[in-house]
Formats: C-alpha cells, structure tokens, sequence
C-alpha cells in the first residue's frame, strides 16, 4: 500500500463522507490483515477492525503527521497492536 494521503486524512478530519468511505475502503482490509496476523480469529478479527476504525474515528484530530513517510501507517498499526493485546 502507498503512503496515506495528506489530502484524504484532512477530508476525513473535517467529516467529509466521502473520504471516510474511501479510508474505509483502503484501511479495514489492512487492519483485518494486521489483526489476523497477530492470530485473532477472522471472525473476531472483524469485530476488533471495526473497534479499531472506530478509535481512528474518534482519535483523527489527533493525528498529527509528521511528514515522514509512514507516520500514519505507523499511527494505525499502534492502534491495531494495541487492540488486539486489550483482545
């Protein structure tokens, strides 16, 4: 997967739906995939994608990019990780 775009996670932090359906689209498959790897169930691991797109949610305005290729990707599998160790 490519870098994260500035421009889709500014569209998503304003609440543009639009951009939330396409962060959707590209990051809970990678979050499902990260949650398997970390050998949750797949039934399960769908339960904790959606706990963790939910966190990103709630956290996004948070999210401050450092510029640095990466820094949202590493932002999210923190996320992740840290999910699936609280599963």
């Amino acid at each position: 997967m490519s870098d994260t775009s500035l421009s889709l996670l500014l569209r998503a932090t304003s609440g543009d739906p639009a951009a939330w359906q396409r962060f959707d689209t590209l990051y809970r498959p990678l979050v499902r995939g990260w949650l398997i790897r970390y050998h949750i169930h797949p039934q399960e691991a769908d339960d904790l994608t959606q706990d963790v797109l939910l966190a990103v949610v709630r956290g996004i305005e948070r999210f401050q990019h450092t510029g640095q290729a990466g820094s949202f990707h590493g932002w999210l599998r923190t996320i992740t990780a840290n999910r699936a160790k609280e599963f």
